[in-house]
């Protein structure tokens, strides 16, 4: 199974931030979706702490208002996760949001191959690209607005499939 991953967060250290939306997307090889997970997480960290995150992806408090918590969140994400072999993608995938995910229980990220799509696409000694830059690169067209986790999932798959990563699957 081929599981595109993102999700925006209260911070760029992701051993300290909190989830504040996720999104998983199953598909085959030639990106047929298979199912399609996405929703916002509620967070007890107060704004303060995740005001600069929020200016990237446009998350407030007031949009949390009424949402799951992780807890409420963690079995089904563990679930969709749970296929074996299990092929997870995503930009900056392997230091980010894996990580991420496992500071918050879910080691399923631990028994799977990963394609980066930031990591990936350099060469050794190469400044990797941002997801909208390695789309461009790769003749990909960015299905919406960047920085909602359901986007940058789509978009991710989309590089990788241009790329040939998920030709031999």
């Amino acid at each position: 199974m081929i599981v595109g991953l993102d999700l925006e967060t209260t911070g760029v250290n992701p051993k300290k931030c909190d989830i504040l939306e996720i999104a998983l997307v199953g598909v085959k090889s030639n990106l047929t979706e298979v199912f399609s997970f996405h929703s916002l997480c509620r967070t007890e960290k107060p704004f303060k702490v995740w005001v600069a995150a929020s200016k990237v992806h446009g998350i407030t408090p007031r949009v949390l208002e009424g949402v799951p918590s992780w807890g409420e969140l963690k079995p089904v994400v563990e679930q969709l996760l749970s296929f074996r072999p299990l092929l997870i993608v995503g930009h900056n995938v392997v230091r980010y949001d894996s990580v991420i995910l496992r500071q918050h229980g879910i080691k399923a990220v631990d028994c799977c191959t990963f394609v980066d799509t930031m990591t990936e696409l350099v060469k050794p000694g190469e400044k990797w690209l941002k997801l909208e830059e390695a789309a461009k690169k790769f003749g990909v067209e960015s299905p919406g607005e960047a920085h909602t986790a359901l986007h940058d999932v789509w978009l991710s798959l989309k590089v990788a499939k241009a790329a040939g990563f998920l030709e031999e699957l």
